[in-house]
């Protein structure tokens, strides 16, 4: 028998259940959901934490990218370059570029 089930504060899930409901399942599913909150509660904690940290590092990485390069333009890597023919100033500037725009996609 197939039933939909709302969790306390949660979505409503879909499971199998036995004929006859058993408690320790729903306590289960109950669990694993409190667990899961928990832990992005502990990410989202980390991050806010750590906030300050990130920023410094994105500051000290456009600082350094600033000084590689006077124009950020120059860092827009081209599809049709082959990577074997891009010299190791050019990595560099689009490897920390890739940092940033990571950091900037996590905030």
């Amino acid at each position: 028998m197939t039933e939909k089930k709302k969790l306390k504060g949660g979505d409503i899930l879909s499971f199998r259940l036995p004929i006859k409901t058993d408690s320790k399942i729903l306590d289960f599913l109950n669990e694993n959901r409190v667990n899961r909150s928990k832990k992005v509660l502990e990410a989202v904690l980390y991050y806010v934490e750590n906030k300050e940290i990130i920023d410094n590092i994105k500051t000290n990485l456009e600082d350094i990218l600033n000084e590689i390069s006077s124009n950020k333009a120059d860092i827009q890597p081209n599809k049709n370059i082959s990577k074997s023919n891009i010299d190791n100033k050019t990595k560099l500037m689009i490897s920390i570029k890739n940092a940033i725009d990571n950091i900037d996609k996590i905030k």
